[in-house]
């Protein structure tokens, strides 16, 4: 995401005579910022299953479950916009 977001920032410097840099790079970084949240998600998941301590495993518990929601509610959110477009 790094690169992606220096390659758009610094276009004109680092490839001026390559127009398709700067919207591969928009790509790279949406692509990046689509997958972070599911990976954050499942690192939770996997910390919830390690901590030994009931009163930790609970709040790593309810942190994964909550972000799980939230990121099922973001993505049928995203879907209903999607159709309301599609058919306007």
């Amino acid at each position: 995401m790094v690169g992606a977001s220096l390659s758009i920032m610094l276009e004109k410097e680092l490839f001026p005579n390559t127009p398709a840099a700067a919207p591969v790079a928009n790509w790279v970084l949406v692509g990046c910022g689509l997958t972070l949240p599911p990976l954050g998600v499942g690192w939770l998941w996997r910390v919830a299953l390690l901590v030994h301590h009931p009163g930790w495993r609970l709040l790593w518990y309810l942190a994964a479950r909550v972000t799980t929601g939230l990121l099922l509610v973001a993505l049928l959110g995203a879907l209903v916009f999607l159709l309301r477009v599609a058919f306007l």
